[in-house]
Order: structure tokens, then C-alpha cells, then sequence
């Protein structure tokens, strides 16, 4: 029987929770859990606590929500509690090293890449986009640089054609749970080890805006089928039929080599629309006229002619 753990654990988004269930499972609760403090949500812009605060509430777990970690009052807490390991996922702070200094065995981080791909805000989001075969999750000892520290525990995961950033997200968050565990019970026993990364190999990725949902149809039918799901669930696609807004929900690349007519010319209207890119043809499968729900692509069709014209421009709201 796996002894229990002294842990605090640090985390935000659903990504989180679904990690610190998983672990508390196999280590019991955490000592405390440290989120993000409660923020404008929706249209109406409610006040709402983190998907973490809500699960700690539910399970009688304290939880805090500072807004600097590196008050003096905040480390004391944790200083007191005296925690074996802080754990940290999706939490959105990089910890001080006034933090990373406290635990007898350090301050993991789980980071939902096989680093160092894809560090940063956006992992999973930049692994679609890239076109990457695999993903994976990585459990990485902390140190004060961005996703840069010694790699204990790595495990991949090969990305589904269909995966989007909410389903691929939602994947990791299942695996990441118990390779946590397993990691920190090879802690105890001695059996894991620091691996440096490679810092040549390191790309970056940044939080996405809703300008990164813009289709650009400049570009190959193949590269937009990607974007298309990894800006979902959210910024959401999009391109402009004159001056309406028409988010893209689904897409699929209907011919990748295919040339023709102008970028977002509309070439065909057989089981959605069909429209040219740079290299190939983009059919839309899925979408959200402006001031309507989502729908099929084929039943905006008949309001299509073959030769209209698709643009794609910024969302500033």
C-alpha cells in the first residue's frame, strides 16, 4: 500500500483537476491547493472561482488564491505545512524561488509536451498546428526558467486525426495523473533520475489571442484543417462571408494539392463548402453564422454560389 503523501497542489483549469484526482487517489488530498483568484467569466463577465477552487471547496481541501506567491504571509503557509513535494498543473504562475526551496523533494510540474517541444502557455494547441504526430506529458523537476528544468518522467501520446485542443487536452489530463504518481513513488524509491533537456531542441509557444483564429486562406488547406482544431474549444476559427462573421467549428481538407482559383474562392457546395486555398481545397463542415447556432456547413449552401468569395480578417470582440 502506497504511503501517503504531504503534497500542496498548485493548478487552475478542468486540466488540473482532472490530474489532482488522479493523485489524490493513489496519495490521498493535498495539504492545501493554490489556484488562480476568482475572475470575469461569460458575457456578463461573472465572478468566477477556478475549475481547482470549485473541486477543493466540493472536498472540504483548503485553498488559497493569491495573487503574488512570493508574499511573505503566503510562503510562511506553505513553509508551516511542511510539504514532501509541490505539484503544479496548468496552474499559470511561474513559482518564486522562495517557493521552489521548500519541499524536501522539490516542486513538480506536469507540462501536457514531450519537452523540450513545445514549451510555454499553449502545448497542446502548438503540437496540432505543427502537425505532430505524437504529443505526449512531461513531469519536470522545477527551477525558476519556463518549462526548462530536468525531466524526470516522460510519456507520449500519439494525436488522433480528429483530436482538437479541448479533446487532446482532455486526453493528456487522463494520462497525467497516474504518471505523476508513478513518478513520485520513483522518487521515494530512487529510481528515478534528472534528465537535462535539451535546450537546442526547445521551441515556444505563447497564450493564444482570438486573432490567432483567423483563416487565412493564403495558406495550404492542410495547415487550416489543423488550426481549425487547435483553436478549438476556444478561440474558435473564422472567416468572413461578406461582412458577416462565420466561425468554423469543423473543417476537413478535401484535396491537399489541388490548385485553382483565388485563395477563398468557393468551389464547391457538395456536402459542405468547399473552398480554395493556396494549395488544396478547405470544406466546411461545421460553423456558427454570426447571430445563429451551430449547424451543418451544407445548409448555408443554398445561399452559396460556386465562385463567392471567402476572407478572412480579425475578430477584435
Amino acid at each position: 500500500m502506497t504511503t501517503k503523501c504531504q503534497y500542496i497542489f498548485m493548478g487552475t483549469p478542468s486540466f488540473a483537476v482532472t490530474v489532482l484526482d488522479a493523485f489524490s487517489k493513489v496519495f490521498g488530498p493535498p495539504l492545501l491547493a493554490v489556484t488562480q483568484p476568482d475572475k470575469p467569466a461569460g458575457r456578463k463577465a461573472v465572478i468566477t472561482p477556478s475549475e481547482v477552487k470549485r473541486y477543493a471547496r466540493e472536498r472540504g481541501i483548503g485553498v488559497i488564491t493569491p495573487e503574488r506567491l512570493s508574499d511573505d504571509q503566503v510562503v510562511e503557509q506553505i513553509r508551516n505545512l511542511r510539504p514532501e513535494v509541490i505539484v503544479t498543473a496548468a496552474f499559470g504562475k511561474i513559482l518564486p524561488l522562495s517557493i521552489l526551496a521548500l519541499p524536501e523533494r522539490g516542486c513538480l510540474n506536469v507540462h501536457a509536451s514531450l519537452l523540450p517541444r513545445h514549451r510555454g502557455a499553449s502545448p497542446v494547441a502548438a503540437a496540432i498546428l505543427a502537425g505532430d504526430r505524437e504529443t505526449g506529458v512531461t513531469i519536470m523537476q522545477m527551477d525558476q526558467g519556463l518549462d526548462t528544468g530536468p525531466i524526470l518522467k516522460q510519456t507520449p501520446l500519439i494525436i488522433a486525426a480528429e483530436d482538437t485542443t479541448g479533446s487532446l487536452t482532455a486526453r493528456l489530463a487522463e494520462l497525467a495523473g497516474p504518471v505523476l504518481a508513478e513518478t513520485v513513488q520513483g522518487l521515494r524509491a530512487g529510481t528515478v533520475r534528472e534528465q537535462p533537456q535539451d535546450n537546442e531542441g526547445a521551441t515556444m509557444t505563447r497564450i493564444l489571442t482570438k486573432r490567432d483564429g483567423a483563416l487565412d486562406f493564403s495558406r495550404s488547406a492542410a495547415e487550416l484543417e489543423r488550426r481549425v482544431r487547435a483553436m478549438m474549444p476556444w478561440p474558435r476559427s473564422y472567416c468572413r462571408f461578406g461582412e458577416s462573421v462565420i466561425h468554423v467549428e469543423r473543417a476537413v481538407c478535401a484535396d491537399p494539392v489541388k490548385s485553382g482559383p483565388e485563395p477563398g474562392t468557393i468551389v464547391g457546395l457538395d456536402g459542405g463548402i468547399d473552398i480554395a486555398c493556396r494549395e488544396g481545397v478547405l470544406r466546411l463542415l461545421e460553423i456558427v453564422p454570426a447571430g445563429r447556432k451551430r449547424m451543418q456547413a451544407s445548409a448555408m449552401a443554398h445561399n452559396l454560389n460556386p465562385g463567392d468569395r471567402f476572407d478572412s480578417g480579425f475578430v477584435s470582440r
